[in-house]
């Protein structure tokens, strides 16, 4: 990393003399993750240029910046960043580039989490309502002329997860079993969002190293409490795979929306993806 950071101090050096961006033009905003990115896009519509650096199968948790990153960091006007401890190396970055004038933006300010809990608080969507409130809210800070355009896509995005939450909520309302057991954290916002019960995780914070004896754990409660159903990464399945086979469950696949939302399209797209694959195993 540290050549990285030696390198972006040339390409300063270098590029200084180039302009800044006018007071009409696009913030420019830079993100982590590939969500984020989405639901700031779903508010700032073509008054935002939105980049993220979190890519692929990476783990947000120990990301380490290219030379493209730095660069992309060096020219933003905004850093919105998930908060919640998953990109606290933001900081080292922008101390790097030299973007003195970035603003710096906590999605998740005032917003009440969990404690020692995986930081993918998006995926519950309540939490990502009021990260989008403060997407809206930091926006209008810096184009105020544009308060009332933010406030409106707000509106708009507001109404489609109510409409998808209600649509699923409706669906699970009478469900008697609720209980999962998850390969990792992952998706521990998600569950209690819809009232199910992850009763056990493998592998709590998403990038430790799963121990032999959580997986036998964890195969012994499937067995135990007739767990339906073994929760997994959809971009990473292998574990919630073998233990499905072993465990003779079904393997329920989810996806986070970290490095990438592929055909999922937006935030809407990754919600309305992960309910309909509970729905699937837990609604008859």
């Amino acid at each position: 990393m540290k050549k990285r950071f030696a390198l972006c101090a040339i390409i300063i050096a270098l590029l200084s003399l180039v302009s800044v961006a006018s007071a009409g033009a696009p913030i420019r905003v830079v993100t982590s993750v590939a969500v984020m990115a989405n639901l700031i896009e779903e508010i700032g519509g073509d008054q935002v240029i939105v980049n993220y650096l979190v890519t692929g199968n990476q783990c947000s948790l120990h990301y380490e910046p290219t030379t493209r990153d730095m660069i992309t960091v060096m020219w933003a006007d905004m850093w919105l960043g998930v908060g919640a401890g998953l990109d606290r190396w933001i900081d080292n970055i922008i101390k790097a580039t030299g973007n003195n004038n970035i603003t710096l933006v906590d999605a998740s300010k005032n917003i009440t989490l969990m404690e020692d809990v995986d930081p993918h608080i998006w995926l519950d969507p309540n939490i990502a309502i009021q990260m989008a409130e403060n997407i809206a809210a930091a926006l209008s800070q810096a184009k105020p002329s544009k308060a009332e355009y933010f406030q409106q896509n707000l509106d708009g995005f507001v109404l489609e997860v109510t409409n998808v939450c209600s649509k699923y909520e409706s669906l699970f309302a009478e469900l008697d079993d609720k209980n999962v057991v998850s390969c990792s954290g992952t998706f521990s916002y998600l569950f209690p969002a819809f009232d199910f019960n992850e009763v056990f995780v493998i592998q709590p914070i998403h990038g430790q190293e799963a121990s032999p004896r959580a997986i036998v754990q964890a195969m012994e409660i499937i067995k135990d409490q007739n767990i339906k159903a073994i929760v997994g990464d959809a971009e990473l399945p292998y574990a919630a795979n073998v233990i499905a086979q072993d465990t003779n469950i079904m393997p329920l696949l989810l996806r986070s929306g970290e490095g990438n939302l592929d055909n999922l399209d937006n935030y809407i797209g990754l919600l309305e993806y992960n309910l309909r694959q509970i729905a699937n195993i837990y609604v008859d």
